[in-house]
């Protein structure tokens, strides 16, 4: 027997249906062609419901067995990552400014503060307490707009980097989400050269809905800086991911 998932969003956009599981983080995109099939097959997934429909929507998690009890699931998973001796996963907010003014955010309009040196300090202790060589360190650059302390971020992570060679520790994992709008070439090897692989860069679709929201203090559109600045991501030599 199989339910529908409490974690479901379904909304209708252009004459498409969306569907999104916040559990799963799964997303799809139904025609009008597929959509009474489709709302069919969630409200009542024991019914006459195509396989190919059902294989979907298991996999994507939007219906699940009936005896499964979702919210226990989450619960286990967010005990499990806080009882991990093994891994140390630390997301930093270096700073609470940002160059943008979308006008969804809930960050720019408050404090705008900065991360001190002291908690860069206490941060770095923490690391040399608790980590040993079979810990897995993950640092992710978060904020605001963490670019804006490119200074700060890269004096960090070569003190950590440091750290790690003295104290024969793994590796660390580092990764930053920003706005893409400083990240030029010449940037984003100096991040390169620090460690820090994986980039998650926020585009509002193609340009003028993205300029629609996500724009600099005066209003200005920032697509064509971000677009160009991926561009010239490509040309670069190394192993690392931009999403």
């Amino acid at each position: 027997m199989l339910k529908q998932s409490k974690y479901n969003i379904v909304t209708e956009y252009e004459g498409y249906s969306l569907l999104y599981n916040t559990k799963t983080g799964s997303f799809a995109s139904v025609s009008d062609v597929s959509h009474e099939a489709i709302i069919n097959a969630l409200n009542d997934p024991n019914g006459e419901v195509e396989d190919r429909i059902k294989t979907g929507l298991l996999e994507g998690g939007f219906i699940c067995p009936a005896e499964l009890d979702e919210f226990e699931e989450i619960k286990a998973f967010s005990l499990q990552r806080l009882n991990n001796k093994s891994e140390l996963h630390l997301t930093l907010f270096p700073t609470e400014a940002c160059n943008f003014r979308c006008p969804y955010c809930f960050i720019y309009n408050k404090r705008g503060i900065s991360m001190k040196s002291e908690v860069y300090n206490s941060i770095l202790q923490l690391i040399k307490k608790h980590a040993t060589s079979d810990h897995l360190v993950h640092i992710s650059w978060f904020g605001g707009e963490p670019t804006l302390e490119k200074v700060n971020i890269i004096k960090f992570c070569h003190a950590v980097n440091k750290l790690v060679e003295e104290n024969n520790l793994r590796p660390v994992i580092y990764d930053m989400v920003t706005n893409g709008y400083l990240m030029s070439s010449d940037n984003f090897q100096e991040y390169y050269n620090v460690g820090i692989r994986h980039f998650q860069i926020t585009l509002d679709g193609y340009d003028e809905d993205h300029d629609t929201t996500r724009c600099l203090r005066d209003g200005t559109g920032t697509f064509k800086v971000i677009w160009e600045n991926m561009i010239s991501l490509k040309e670069l030599k190394g192993d690392f991911e931009v999403y």
